[in-house]
């Protein structure tokens, strides 16, 4: 939640996924990679469930709108 929240809309970010395959559309969410300054990054390994994964990314939410073309969460 600390992460979620110090990521302000002027910030830089670097961000990397990882993935059980190459499709874009039908793949499954394994980690995340976040970077917000030089030398400084956190790696986010998501649940095994689905449904955990999307809450998870309710968490995030302030980087979710870069992520939403990889994962299908309700909204």
């Amino acid at each position: 939640k600390k992460l979620a929240h110090s990521i302000q809309p002027t910030s830089l970010l670097c961000f990397d996924t990882e993935t059980d395959g190459l499709d874009l559309i039908n793949v499954r969410m394994l980690g995340l990679s976040i970077s917000i300054e030089a030398f400084k990054a956190y790696y986010i390994q998501m649940p095994a469930s689905y449904e955990e994964t999307c809450r998870w990314m309710q968490v995030l939410k302030p980087v979710t709108y870069f992520l939403k073309m990889w994962i299908k969460c309700p909204t």
